[in-house]
């Protein structure tokens, strides 16, 4: 091999490596430094988007009704529901077995509006002198008084109540007049400690 030839395969390698060492020094500032393809005005502080609604959002049935017939009792003063002579406090059954309880009640009288019913919603009933434990269909348990008219989240249109006789009673709603709990009857109802609690109202 000639001394040319040496020195033409030397020079190739030397360039060859000064082309890359230059390719990947362009490269890493690029990437680094300034982006080769910059998107957009990438480097310019970008605004976060509105998060606020652009129209009010529609209330469900569910909060309606709530709005219609609350005030709701607290825990709280469900708790103390518990220890209250006549508690007939309307009652509004969840399926994940919580109950709410309203400040006001409904009147009852076994006549119209109230007419004798077999809801499917209700699977069974046993009375126990004014206390009335009563099961759904999603197998929850509830305990109210006699003649405390309660409803269902899933059936917000018809009314139930459970006699003393274990009877059960129903009524539409928009039949109803809600009214003051002392005022609507002076039914004698001794206090219920088992009287079901409502949890996170």
């Amino acid at each position: 091999m000639s001394t040319l030839t040496k020195l033409r395969n030397r020079t190739v390698v030397v360039a060859f490596v000064i082309l890359m060492a230059a390719v990947l020094s362009v490269l890493t500032i690029h990437l680094l430094v300034y982006p080769i393809y910059p998107i957009g005005e990438a480097t310019k502080e970008q605004q976060p988007p509105d998060l606020q609604p652009t129209q009010a959002v529609a209330p469900t049935e569910l909060q309606r009704f709530q709005e219609a017939y609350g005030r709701w009792l607290t825990t709280q003063e469900s708790i103390g529901l518990r220890e209250a002579i006549g508690v007939r406090n309307f009652a509004l059954l969840f399926g994940n077995g919580n109950v709410a309880y309203a400040e006001k009640t409904m009147s009852f009288s076994p006549q119209g509006p109230w007419v004798i019913a077999r809801p499917p919603e209700i699977t069974g009933v046993a009375v126990d002198g004014t206390s009335v434990e009563l099961s759904d269909q999603r197998r929850n348990r509830f305990t109210l008084n006699a003649t405390q008219p309660f409803i269902f989240e899933g059936r917000l249109d018809r009314v139930y109540l459970v006699d003393k006789n274990g009877e059960i009673w129903s009524a539409a709603i928009a039949a109803l007049t809600i009214g003051e709990v002392g005022e609507v009857d002076s039914v004698a109802i001794p206090p219920n400690p088992n009287l079901s609690m409502s949890y996170g109202n």
